[in-house]
């Protein structure tokens, strides 16, 4: 993540909906194949027109999950499905943690099964340290996260975290710098 001119790039992310824009630090010297993944995506249009398909509010042995998803091919969310034919490898750092406004990327069992999908926490999250490769940061707009998170979600299965109004994400932009 070079320009010619020598200087490193650096990369943002904007997710518009229609409750507001999400800002993303792209972080490409910790997770450098997943920010590559998610700008060829994003420049390809893969996300445009996605929703956001689950919500999770959770309580477990180690505290609260906040978080909200996006980027399931079928649009649906469901269960060990995420490819778009090929998978990467994982890219844990300690140099970072689940923090608010964490952006990772999703996987199901297998930690070497992540691809499209990503989330972005909404509280902190220390349990999925070293779980998921985090490769963003939330920057601006975690009041329009929060929001999505808010939504009444449907109840019947097997969608019990999905918002009951889908929340598309209408266009993913990039902007570079350096």
């Amino acid at each position: 993540f070079v320009a010619p001119s020598g200087k490193r790039l650096s990369y943002r992310a904007t997710l518009a909906t229609e409750y507001g824009n999400i800002e993303i630090t792209l972080l490409p010297d910790l997770a450098p194949n997943h920010v590559r993944s998610f700008l060829a995506l994003a420049q390809a249009g893969y996300f445009d027109g996605l929703v956001f398909e689950r919500t999770a509010h959770e309580e477990g042995q180690d505290g609260k999950l906040e978080l909200i998803e996006a980027g399931c091919p079928l649009g649906t969310g469901e269960i060990g499905y995420g490819s778009i034919g090929y998978w990467l490898k994982p890219e844990f750092s300690s140099e970072v943690s689940h923090e608010e406004g964490t952006v990772g990327a999703f996987h199901y069992q297998d930690s070497d099964a992540s691809a499209c999908k990503f989330y972005i926490t909404l509280c902190p999250a220390p349990e999925m340290d070293g779980q998921y490769t985090i490769f963003g940061k939330v920057t601006q707009g975690l009041d329009v996260a929060r929001q999505i998170l808010a939504l009444p979600v449907r109840t019947d299965s097997p969608e019990g975290d999905r918002p009951k109004k889908p929340v598309v994400i209408q266009k993913v932009t990039i902007q570079s710098e350096g």
